[in-house]
């Protein structure tokens, strides 16, 4: 399965966006972060992938891509960047914590170019025009949570 993910910043909000693609959309999600450090749109590039593999997790899918046009998307996580701050450390830790149920697969591909990639962008900037959002460390809880009962949960069926 191949997920697509995308992340903005505009008008002071970090936007994220995914779509979930096998032969067809399956699935796509789209928000608002809050996040009061300087970071940009890495924050919504990272919280989209985020929310995609928990997603696929949540979902049973086995093996995805992801599809994305910031490249530290997959270099934080094989630690070709340094993950210095808190943001990317999160992003890594639960990237990796996932990784132990679902084999992830990056492919960055040309933003604004790539047919899938505008539709996820499209996305990012419909989501900016919502008024809710949520506090970037009760989204990395809530995911947490949610993976470590889910997790419990599957390690269960097999005892």
């Amino acid at each position: 399965m191949y997920i697509y993910t995308d992340g903005s910043f505009r008008n002071a909000k970090h936007c994220w966006a995914f779509l979930a693609y096998e032969n067809k959309i399956v699935h796509a999600d789209s928000g608002v972060v809050h996040y009061n450090k300087a970071s940009r749109n890495i924050v919504g590039e990272l919280v989209a992938v985020i929310a995609g593999a928990y997603w696929a997790f949540s979902n049973g899918v086995q093996d995805i891509t992801f599809c994305f046009d910031y490249e530290g998307v997959e270099k934080f996580y094989t630690g070709e960047y340094r993950a210095k701050t808190e943001l990317t450390q999160k992003y890594v830790s639960l990237m990796r914590y996932i990784s132990n149920f679902v084999k992830l697969n990056f492919k960055k591909v040309k933003g604004h170019f790539d047919p899938w990639n505008v539709v996820v962008d499209n996305m990012c900037r419909t989501a900016e025009k919502t008024n809710t959002s949520i506090d970037l460390n009760s989204f990395y809880r809530n995911v947490m949570e949610r993976l470590n009962a889910t997790s419990l949960e599957r390690i269960g069926t097999y005892v």
